[in-house]
């Protein structure tokens, strides 16, 4: 008994709420298709989803709106965009002008624009672009802090635009558009 008390002395110990338990095991948190469409999220939404549980809600912020940048990648790739090559042109309002080009190209006019293949872009890339300044950006910066609340909110925006993303393309854009 006294090597396990000595022994359990030089460990710490988190305790998850009940509640929270499922968001700290490996899940798909962002559902079934987000996971077999954007393998490569699968990292950063099991963090966010741990951070969320620990209470580590910054993290869990973090986390959730990285996994946006799947997101970007494959709409991207979907369109034909080509995938930016230096840090500048990874810089989300450059990809954005250049998704925003691109579907004004296959979509000149206004009756073009109510192709159902227009309209689900347009709405998950407006989605994505809503979040830029007041998120993306602002999380990227050292002074950003966020409670419960707003954690909780960009892990469930995250989780709604990948899952819009994920019914369109997966993470290499497929099926292109023609």
């Amino acid at each position: 008994a006294e090597g396990i008390r000595a022994e359990l002395n030089t460990k710490s110990f988190v305790a998850v709420p009940p509640s929270k338990r499922h968001l700290y095991e490996d899940g798909k948190h962002f559902g079934e298709l987000v996971a077999d469409r954007f393998p490569s999220l699968t990292f950063n939404i099991n963090e966010a989803g741990k951070c969320m549980a620990l209470g580590r809600d910054t993290a869990a912020a973090y986390h959730s709106i990285l996994c946006l940048e799947g997101a970007i990648r494959g709409l991207t790739r979907h369109l034909g965009v080509p995938d930016p090559t230096t840090s500048a042109a990874r810089n989300w309002s450059a990809v954005g002008r250049l998704v925003s080009e691109e579907m004004n190209r296959r979509w000149p006019n206004a009756a073009d624009k109510m192709d159902p293949d227009f309209k689900k872009l347009d709405k998950v890339f407006g989605a994505l672009q809503a979040m830029q300044n007041p998120y993306r950006n602002e999380t990227m910066h050292l002074s950003s802090r966020y409670d419960a609340n707003e954690a909780t909110m960009m892990f469930e925006l995250a989780k709604g635009v990948l899952g819009q993303v994920a019914a369109i393309c997966d993470e290499e854009g497929e099926p292109k558009l023609p």
